[in-house]
């Protein structure tokens, strides 16, 4: 779909392919993820899941840099083909090699060899008090760190008289960077955490989150243009610390069977709440202040989701609360469930 929006006529033709190639995108993690926990230990998971999404994150900005300055030499147009050729060989790969394993194998929650219908899933999901408080989180989460993430460029252009241009670049080299290292050291964090027992790695993982509140605040009121946007670096990277433990603990409280679809439901929650609502709250609130303060009304906008990273670190709390009642069993380093693990 990437290959035929070069080959677009027109508008709609345009929009079409970038349709079906939202629904080739959304398609994907869901199945990703869940085929991640058949092949890996439940005590592996979080650095896996973390490895899983650093390749997401150093994809989206080796795309974005290449895609301009393709962009410039050949044409958008010629751009779309050479950047959707790759991802269909890649396709092809993948079908070639990847090989279906056991479902469940790893699994702390009894596998059912039937996929259940899906009313039967949301009902026990729902039933899984962890699940709630993670997808609750997640939800959360995803309103406040694209919350600020989509407007830090036009507060540095606004508050910082940045140039655009220069905003971006600077911002997506700096969150680049505090997003792949969060990522990474989260897993570590996890794995060190995992020693102490079962629910500790959301616990320390919460204890990270809840610092990118005062570096966020931090962010949008010191005078330093550059200091800021390496504060908003840090902001990210504490915000993405917990994401492999929480992705870890978010599949193993269901299911192989139920996985999917869970994990499916809970990207459609965070698309439509989090990040649909996240974004748009800070430019309603933005535009409120706007008669008083002016450009500064972006500033206190932008407290908002800032505010909120408490609460969602709360969540993760209580979903590190719950995790003990709903998987019973910790789970050591070779995958064998234990008391003690």
């Amino acid at each position: 779909m990437t290959t035929l929006s070069g080959f677009a006529r027109n508008f709609l033709q345009l929009l079409l392919a970038r349709v079906g190639m939202g629904i080739g995108e959304s398609g994907c993690l869901p199945a990703s993820q869940s085929i991640v926990c058949d092949y890996v230990p439940i005590a592996r998971r979080p650095m896996m899941f973390s490895l899983h999404s650093v390749g997401l994150t150093v994809g989206t900005m080796a795309g974005m840099a290449l895609a301009g300055l393709l962009g410039d030499r050949i044409g958008w147009r010629n751009t779309f083909i050479a950047m959707g050729l790759p991802g269909t060989f890649l396709a092809l790969v993948l079908y070639l090699t990847l090989r279906e394993p056991t479902r469940g194998k790893f699994d702390v929650v009894v596998p059912d060899n039937d996929t259940p219908a899906l009313l039967a899933t949301i009902t026990t999901l729902l039933r899984s008090r962890s699940w709630v408080l993670l997808t609750l989180y997640l939800i959360t989460h995803l309103f406040v760190h694209f919350g600020l993430s989509q407007w830090w460029p036009s507060f540095y252009g606004r508050v910082h008289h940045m140039p655009l241009a220069a905003a971006g670049v600077q911002l997506g080299l700096a969150n680049g960077v505090g997003s792949a290292m969060g990522l990474l050291v989260g897993g570590f964090v996890s794995a060190g955490a995992a020693r102490c027992g079962g629910s500790q790695p959301l616990y320390a993982c919460a204890g990270i989150f809840v610092l990118a509140a005062p570096l966020a605040i931090a962010s949008l009121f010191v005078p330093d243009t550059t200091l800021s946007i390496w504060l908003s670096a840090l902001t990210v990277f504490c915000l993405l610390v917990p994401h492999g433990t929480v992705m870890a603990n978010f599949y193993s409280v269901v299911g192989s069977r139920m996985r999917a679809t869970g994990g499916a439901l809970t990207i459609f929650l965070q698309s439509v709440i989090g990040l649909g609502f996240g974004p748009v709250c800070v430019g309603m609130v933005s535009d409120h202040f706007a008669p008083s303060l002016g450009n500064l009304s972006l500033r206190y906008a932008l407290l908002v989701p800032a505010l909120i990273i408490p609460v969602a670190a709360a969540i993760l709390v209580g979903a590190a609360r719950a995790l003990v009642a709903d998987l019973g069993y910790a789970v050591d380093a070779r995958g064998a469930t234990g008391e003690n693990a």
